[in-house]
């Protein structure tokens, strides 16, 4: 358990590293909370990506640090993406940040609930199996 918060201490301090930075740095860009196409694509992606590393039996904080840690890579690798031409773009955006963080908690908030009915259900057909059986 010990691991867990180590883990979330260090995604805690990278992100507030982000957030913090110089506002009139050049690798900050200036972006908007609008849910355009890239950011629904963040969103998107890091929900997909969740359930990759949920599909290979991480667990749910492991997949969920994994994913943003991904989404974070990410954006740091577009601060000198060879492939984009238009400088407005070359950078971290917070806010594609956000709508990572977002799409990643939607998906950890619903495998809680999707294991919630499992369990649910599963506890339903003891109750009835064991209703029914022969002393």
């Amino acid at each position: 358990m010990y691991g867990y918060y180590r883990y979330f201490f260090l995604y805690l301090l990278v992100f507030t590293g982000i957030i913090i930075a110089q506002p009139d740095s050049d690798i900050i860009i200036e972006d908007t909370w609008e849910p355009s196409i890239d950011k629904i694509s963040h969103a998107t992606a890091s929900f997909g990506f969740y359930y990759t590393f949920r599909y290979y039996e991480n667990s749910k904080f492991g997949s969920f640090f994994y994913t943003s840690l991904l989404g974070l890579a990410f954006e740091v690798y577009q601060i000198n993406d060879p492939n984009e031409e238009d400088s407005d773009f070359r950078g971290i955006s917070i806010q594609d940040l956000g709508y990572n963080l977002a799409g990643v908690s939607i998906a950890l908030g619903l495998d809680f609930f999707i294991n919630e009915i499992k369990n649910a259900r599963k506890e339903k057909q003891k109750k009835k199996n064991k209703k029914y059986q022969i002393p």
